[in-house]
């Protein structure tokens, strides 16, 4: 059974320093063996997935889904990637993904879902040493490509919520968390507090996050 789940604590921390940020294209050639039992690989095509679409929302889309579009899912991932500005590259971060593998292992013995003892909105940020905090969930895939697909269509999913976390200015950190006896994947993002200047800086071009 293939279950995904999101969830978006874009919160605020008053912090310091700073540092810019700007689109970035990764770089990364597609892993060819990027499945759950080979961890480094399927983490490193799941970072070099997001970057690509960051770095290139139009020719993403083209690339991916231009010959899909007669489903309507499809049609409006495709519109709105064309319409989508390039974000800031994703890096990973030691603390988000300490985090998100803290997060798969508690799944191994408990039921799929956001929610375990860790889950206070500002102690979440506080750990990360963060602004804004955002995580995807996926289970029941094989492979990096179909996990980011997947969550980026966020078919039968109302609010679009994997979607926007993929495409949120809001987040330059990753780390991913997995739990392959049950094929778990925990997708953590942040913004750093080190990032104050750009993140100032996004919320006079977008407002306060969530807006």
């Amino acid at each position: 059974m293939r279950i995904l789940l999101a969830i978006a604590l874009l919160l605020l921390l008053q912090s310091c320093k700073g540092q810019d940020v700007t689109p970035k294209e990764s770089g990364r050639k597609p892993q060819q063996n990027a499945e759950m039992g080979n961890a480094p690989t399927f983490r490193e095509e799941l970072l070099r997935l997001h970057n690509e679409l960051r770095a290139d929302p139009k020719g993403f889309a083209q690339k991916h889904y231009r010959g899909k579009t007669a489903d309507p899912v499809y049609r409006g991932l495709y519109e709105q990637l064309l319409r989508q500005e390039p974000l800031a590259k994703l890096e990973e971060s030691d603390l988000c993904r300490r985090f998100a593998r803290r997060h798969a292992d508690w799944l191994r013995t408990n039921p799929f879902a956001h929610s375990d003892t860790r889950y206070q909105g500002d102690a979440i940020l506080r750990e990360l040493q963060a602004f804004t905090f955002g995580e995807n969930m996926a289970q029941g895939y094989d492979t990096a490509e179909e996990v980011f697909h997947a969550l980026l269509l966020d078919s039968g999913v109302a609010s679009r919520g994997h979607r926007k976390n993929i495409l949120s200015p809001f987040f330059t950190r990753i780390g991913v968390g997995l739990e392959k006896q049950k094929k778990s994947v925990v997708i953590d993002y942040c913004l750093p507090q080190e990032q104050k200047e750009y993140y100032e800086e996004l919320r006079r071009k977008y407002g306060k996050p969530g807006q």
